[in-house]
């Protein structure tokens, strides 16, 4: 029961906040009325932009200018300091703010702080005090909702009403509920290599975006938001997170994909196809090198020495003389007909393909001493997908940008990958990097993770995520009679979710070949939608894809329509040649494993598991 006092003080001060920030938005609207005077005309539309810029951060904040007070007092100073900690700052005339941006040095008391002693650092070192207050304050539409006096922000109990919303509302409601090991990440050193090995549902991507932001706001000229990239291994995912960072005050943020950053410094022809779907291109490898080649630090060195002997001009071009290379290296001509790779141009002997991005890039690099010094802090998502040999290059190419490196082992589907973050410190930053892990996962509920684990367990050693205490439905299984009666039991558990009122619908099948007939299979499903690797944006609703396009992604329910389709054998032993360890897992089957792990982990609340004949696990 909230005291009637706390509630009438804390609903005038709201009063206050929300006239204070309709002031400032009123002032900045006179200025563009009476026009933005400056020095000069780069003066003028720098002006403008910072206003603007301002404009769209206090509409954002409007409806909920801020979720939490702390009450700290420093050994300084005699009184406590009421701070309120939102999205952006609003100020009243007064020399502090009325609302302390969620990213200065302060409002970590919030997200690490416990009753009691405590302190925090800033620029001019730690700051020690005392906290005698942590409030959460729920405001909604710009009306009081809701107050709660608490210590642990980390409480589960406290995390519940966020988490058991729909995926759409959740990311916008991140900051209030970031946790402790998760705020240790986003501002953790920049000046370090950082590597944070995830679980599925870790708050990974957010977190990134978050540390983007938080860097922005504390580093000023230093990290300008033009200065950071964003990338992944393929594109559709960027979709999904392209609007979070304007939600959170930072804008002209380059989000790309790993074949959009090549593009970017190596033209090597037209009519490319996206990188997902890209095969092999047709070439025959050099038996001497095997499949790996491609992804080894091998062919680093050998671009090396190909360049240093190379005496032929180089003005014909990257694309060109690679092309020789890999005649040099032992790749054949004449790619099978009907193949279509990266590169479609004229000169197409070597139809470039997925695995080509990286040598590519970095003979570029190499031959032409391109160092791209604008970017400043690279992040890399969904990084396990990234070879270590992908990352060096782009260390090569960034050398003068600190990195942040994202990902889950257990959720690497790619022939190529990380199987090791240790090795990826060692090889790359010669053990310089700082090594974190997220394992508690804020997406699924307990009976989902179990099931999940479950299946995860077939491989050991990986990493396995703990899901906060959160419970839902058990895990439905429906054992099916062929593709009619899968399709029927599909659509019978669309429509069971609908009426739950799950609007964020996924089902998922094991390969994109399996989507198109599935999908005339379930088309008197209302607003069914399929999602292919061509597609660039997720909009939401009920929707039919490829498992491996849902990495990344999150749902408020899952249907895993084949799981039956995944190359599950049985449960493996050890062999005598292999002493006390198991029996090494087929690399077709331990894709399998994780890609049903990743396809599982999608769901927020309720999971389907369809199958036929025996349980796949």
């Amino acid at each position: 029961m909230i005291d009637q006092d706390v509630w009438q003080e804390e609903t005038a001060y709201l009063r206050g906040v929300s006239e204070a920030l309709q002031t400032e938005l009123g002032e900045i609207d006179g200025r563009f009325e009476r026009g933005v005077a400056a020095a000069d005309d780069a003066g003028e539309e720098s002006v403008r932009r910072m206003l603007e810029s301002r404009y769209r951060a206090l509409g954002r904040a409007g409806a909920s200018p801020y979720f939490a007070r702390i009450d700290f007092t420093e050994q300084t100073k005699p009184e406590p300091q009421k701070l309120y900690i939102g999205k952006t700052s609003v100020y009243g005339g007064g020399a502090s703010p009325l609302v302390t941006d969620w990213r200065a040095p302060v409002s970590s008391l919030y997200y690490d702080g416990r009753l009691g002693p405590a302190s925090y650092d800033s620029p001019g070192g730690s700051v020690c005090g005392s906290l005698s207050l942590k409030r959460r304050l729920t405001v909604e539409e710009g009306e009081l909702r809701g107050v709660d006096d608490i210590d642990v922000t980390a409480s589960d109990e406290l995390l519940a009403p966020y988490l058991s919303v729909s995926a759409d509302a959740r990311l916008k409601e991140i900051i209030a509920t970031i946790q402790t090991e998760q705020n240790q990440i986003i501002r953790a050193d920049a000046r370090r290599p950082l590597i944070v090995q995830g679980a599925a549902g870790s708050g990974k991507t957010t977190v990134a975006l978050h540390r983007i932001a938080y860097l922005a706001y504390n580093a000023g000229a230093r990290f300008r938001p033009e200065q950071f990239i964003v990338l992944t291994s393929g594109g559709f995912f960027l979709s999904y997170i392209a609007g979070i960072l304007p939600d959170l005050g930072v804008e002209d943020v380059p989000q790309l994909s790993f074949e959009e950053l090549v593009r970017r410094y190596v033209r090597y022809g037209r009519g490319s196809r996206r990188q997902s779907d890209l095969g092999g291109g047709g070439q025959a490898r050099d038996p001497l090198h095997g499949d790996g080649y491609k992804h080894s630090y091998e062919i680093l060195s050998d671009i090396d020495a190909f360049l240093a002997a190379e005496t032929e001009p180089k003005r014909s071009g990257a694309a060109q003389l690679y092309r020789r290379f890999l005649e040099q290296a032992g790749y054949t001509n004449g790619a099978p007909q009907g193949t279509s790779g990266l590169d479609s141009g004229r000169q197409n002997r070597h139809p470039f393909s997925e695995d080509d991005l990286a040598p590519l890039l970095y003979l570029r690099i190499r031959a032409s001493g391109l160092n791209e010094a604008a970017v400043r802090h690279v992040v890399i998502d969904e990084a396990q997908d990234f070879s270590a040999m992908q990352i060096t290059v782009l260390q090569t190419l960034f050398r003068k940008a600190s990195f942040t490196i994202l990902g889950d082992l257990a959720q690497r589907i790619g022939a190529r990958g990380v199987n090791d973050w240790d090795g990826v410190n060692r090889q790359v930053w010669q053990g310089a990097a700082t090594v974190l892990r997220l394992q508690k996962s804020y997406r699924v509920t307990v009976e989902i993770m179990e099931a999940a684990n479950k299946v995860l367990g077939k491989l050991p050693g990986l990493p396995k995520g703990e899901a906060v205490v959160r419970h839902g439905e058990p895990v439905g299984y429906a054992d099916v009679w062929g593709e009619v009666d899968r399709a029927a039991v599909c659509a019978e558990r669309i429509e069971r979710r609908r009426s739950q009122g799950h609007r964020n619908i996924a089902v998922l099948l094991s390969g994109a070949e399996r989507c198109k007939g599935f999908a005339h299979l379930l088309k008197g499903v209302a607003g069914l939608s399929v999602v292919t690797s061509r597609d660039g944006t997720y909009e939401g609703g009920v929707c039919l894809l490829p498992a491996a396009l849902s990495k990344g992604l999150e749902f408020d329910s899952v249907i895993v329509a084949d799981a039956d389709r995944y190359g599950l054998g049985p449960p493996r032993t050890p062999g005598p040649e292999d002493g006390s360890n198991p029996a090494r897992t087929p690399p077709a089957e331990e894709m399998g494993i994780k890609l049903l792990y990743v396809a599982m982990t999608r769901a927020m609340h309720t999971l389907d598991i369809l199958y036929e004949g025996e349980p796949p696990f």
